[in-house]
């Protein structure tokens, strides 16, 4: 997080109940948790503990928030996820980004049974790593040919949070191909995200 929106966490984390906040506790938040992970990840994991939490929690416990609602499909929706073919565009997980890797020459070659089984195998040791590691969930598109295809993965991606609604606007197709609905609910995303950065 940047050291604004670091200073906006630990204060709200100041306000829930428990001990007095010292110069300590700011440094271990600070270099335990908030130095590790991105605007999006803290403010997310800042709003579920207060709405849920009745005392601060611990670094520990903050890691835990991120852990048990990482946002990481589970596997098999993974893979439904995954494109198929050069056409087809999506927005995945690094985790997803490294399976498609090792199950992409099956793909081609036309064996999705083989090409899954690989998937699977990667992508759930590849989970289980990022959470040992406590390494937030991070999402990028990955661009196919087809132009309606990718403007209706990067609003799906928009609308749930996993890209900044600014990089989906800069990604999509020329204004005059997206349609109307497409501007407004941008513009509407874009709008509640400079709120909460107010």
């Amino acid at each position: 997080m940047s050291p604004s929106e670091i200073k906006r966490a630990v204060a709200l984390l100041g306000a829930m109940k428990g001990p007095a906040m010292t110069d300590a506790h700011v440094q271990m938040y600070t270099v335990g948790f908030f130095s590790q992970v991105s605007d999006w990840v803290g403010k997310a994991v800042i709003m579920k503990a207060i709405q849920t939490l009745t005392f601060r929690p611990s670094v520990a416990e903050l890691w835990q928030i991120v852990q048990e609602a990482d946002g990481r499909p589970a596997p098999d929706e993974a893979w439904a996820m995954v494109p198929k073919n050069e056409e087809d565009s999506a927005v995945w997980t690094e985790e997803m980004r490294l399976a498609a890797g090792a199950a992409w020459p099956l793909i081609v070659a036309g064996d999705l049974i083989a090409a899954r089984k690989a998937f699977l195998d990667v992508y759930e040791r590849e989970v289980r790593l990022a959470r040992q590691a406590r390494r937030p969930v991070q999402w990028s598109p990955t661009l196919g040919y087809d132009p309606t295809g990718r403007t209706v993965a990067l609003m799906d991606a928009a609308e749930r949070g996993r890209l900044d609604p600014e990089d989906v606007r800069r990604l999509l197709p020329p204004s005059e191909e997206v349609c109307e609905r497409a501007r407004k609910l941008l513009e509407g995303l874009a709008a509640k995200t400079a709120m909460v950065r107010q």
